[in-house]
């Protein structure tokens, strides 16, 4: 869903343990950059060690908080991944809910400061919830219009519950966890 290409400059927002940063950093090779970043600073040594394992060498690995990247680097990704911290299968409080959605909220705007224009940014979950998964977009797709959602179609998945675009992967039909994907494109300029 992020299409990378080798080349690009790739920045991962919620990087670590490190599989998905591992495949992006595996389809740059050895010409392009790829951003993990991770303020844990366990999950950033699994994240290292991961990288080093599958042989990456093409990734910066930072604890810096997605807003003061965007601020130093913003405008200059050709890609962003999104995995946001998620309420996964556990059942969580409305409060909960609330208080996840506006960090995920957060670090969609994160994200989308460091796109170019053009530039493509996916947001995923591990949860079925509408709060963090739908709202969650429609929310960011309000506040910035300038994005939009690039439908998408994946074989096992399904689409989403308010027609957005985006994907569902649900328990029951495919035998895993619960999954969210929403693949936004930002505006070229001129």
């Amino acid at each position: 869903c992020l299409d990378v290409l080798p080349g690009q400059t790739v920045v991962d927002l919620c990087a670590a343990p490190g599989s998905k940063t591992t495949q992006i950093g595996l389809k740059l090779g050895d010409r392009g950059l790829l951003i993990a970043a991770d303020a844990s600073s366990q999950r950033r040594r699994a994240l290292r060690e991961n990288l080093a394992r599958q042989g990456v060498a093409c990734a910066l690995i930072t604890p810096l908080a997605p807003r003061v990247l965007a601020d130093q680097m913003a405008g200059q990704a050709d890609r962003v991944l999104v995995d946001a911290p998620c309420s996964g299968a556990t059942p969580a409080s409305a409060g909960t809910l609330r208080r996840l959605a506006q960090r995920q909220t957060k670090l969609l705007k994160a994200g989308a400061r460091l796109c170019r224009p053009g530039g493509r940014m996916v947001y995923s979950t591990c949860t079925a919830s509408v709060e963090e998964n739908e709202q969650v977009i429609e929310t960011f797709l309000r506040k910035h219009p300038e994005w939009s959602v690039i439908p998408t179609v994946v074989p096992g998945a399904q689409a989403d519950l308010h027609g957005l675009g985006c994907l569902r992967i649900h328990p029951d039909t495919c035998g895993s966890e619960a999954f969210f994907t929403a693949v936004l494109q930002v505006q070229a300029s001129g």
